[in-house]
């Protein structure tokens, strides 16, 4: 069981992008913090994951999860639990965007899926793992990257929750970003990430969508 002095940081949806670049800036950032990394496939994992892992040795916890598969979560729950009772942060990074263009050419089947992954997911999350937020002796500092209604849920708690948009990022998902001025790395927007978790307040998370620059964009 790992101590309660230890920051443990959950990521969802680790496995590339902007997850993995978190993971990275979040082991990088403390070198005693724990990092949990969840991938829906475990023998799917990345070999970079893998190697990360060497990297800092004994710091990085990796968790089969599927956001939208209830006994995955309620299994990658128990196992959290070995090693530690809470949690300094939880980050939802895994997502799809299915059936890019526009609204009217989105078939049902994208749709469906879209809501399931990207909104239902994420409250399923929420609702299993919220009890290790609740548990942290840092909770002013948990941030949880969902919506204003667990926000105000989790706001008396002590909890910040907060929305935070990643940027432009060139990732698998947003090509084109890279021909864009806006266009970031992942490391760039991590790195930013990191740095609104570490100032967050609840205060601050009920003012609108916080960009990785700590920018305000209000509702």
């Amino acid at each position: 069981m790992s101590s309660n002095t230890v920051a443990h940081h959950l990521v969802v949806g680790a496995s590339r992008g902007i997850g993995y670049a978190l993971v990275e800036e979040l082991l990088k950032q403390d070198s005693t913090s724990i990092v949990i990394a969840t991938v829906r496939d475990a023998k799917k994992a990345p070999e970079a994951l893998t190697q990360l892992g060497e990297a800092f040795p004994g710091r990085l916890i990796g968790l089969e999860l599927d956001m939208v598969k209830e006994p995955t979560i309620k299994a990658a729950a128990e196992e959290l639990s070995k090693h530690t009772q809470s949690l300094t942060s939880l980050n939802i990074n895994g997502g799809v965007s299915l059936g890019v263009g526009p609204i009217q050419d989105l078939d049902s089947a994208h749709l469906l899926t879209n809501i399931m992954v990207n909104c239902v997911g994420p409250h399923n999350i929420l609702r299993t793992f919220s009890p290790f937020l609740l548990a942290s002796t840092d909770a002013k500092r948990s941030v949880v990257i969902i919506s204003s209604a667990w926000a105000e849920s989790l706001m008396p708690q002590g909890i910040a929750v907060a929305l935070v948009h990643p940027g432009n990022v060139v990732t698998d998902m947003n090509p084109a970003a890279a021909k864009d001025a806006t266009g970031i790395t992942p490391e760039v927007s991590a790195k930013g990430i990191v740095s609104v978790i570490g100032q967050l307040d609840v205060g601050t998370a009920l003012k609108g969508l916080i960009s990785y620059d700590g920018t305000i964009l209000p509702w």
